[in-house]
């Protein structure tokens, strides 16, 4: 089948391929299933960039990887760049020189620091996980009871426009 445009979706000529413990009733060891549709409210699927809202002056870089990166987004063994250079890395093979960034603060990481709209690119080899996220610098909070690191991680956005 071929889409509108002419190309050929993925999910038509690929399949998932299962290798199963006990054969098949036709000695099968291994069984082919259709692939599933992206998730649309999935940020992997969608190709997004997710946009987030935090104070720069106020967050180290360990806050940043432990509680969003970490903690909201699920990365396990985050590698984050700015600007095409590395400023952390974790992971089998992970160089030691990025140590020294985890106490600082965002705005006084290497390469310029994180900043109101820098976009960090966050990669996890061990999830094949790749994502960029677009940095709104926020000092004041309205409300009641304001949290201490305050951080808003927005909606999802449109998937990304493919470069033609």
């Amino acid at each position: 089948k071929k889409e509108p445009d002419g190309e050929l979706k993925l999910a038509d000529c690929c399949s998932y391929v299962n290798c199963i413990r006990n054969r098949t009733r036709n000695g099968l060891y291994l069984t082919a299933s259709p692939l599933e549709d992206p998730n649309p409210a999935c940020f992997v699927c969608k190709n997004a960039i997710i946009p987030l809202t935090l104070n720069v002056d106020e967050w180290t870089l360990k806050d940043f990887l432990q509680r969003i990166v970490k903690g909201r987004l699920g990365f396990e063994e985050p590698t984050l760049m700015l600007n095409g250079d590395l400023i952390w890395e974790e992971g089998d093979g992970a160089e030691e020189d990025y140590i020294g960034n985890v106490d600082k603060k965002l705005k006084d990481l290497p390469c310029g620091g994180i900043q109101h709209g820098t976009v960090v690119e966050i990669d996890d080899n061990s999830q094949s996980l790749n994502i960029q996220m677009t940095v709104t610098h926020q000092e004041v909070w309205e409300g009641d009871e304001v949290p201490d690191f305050p951080f808003t991680v927005g909606n999802l956005p449109a998937k990304k426009k493919e470069d033609t």
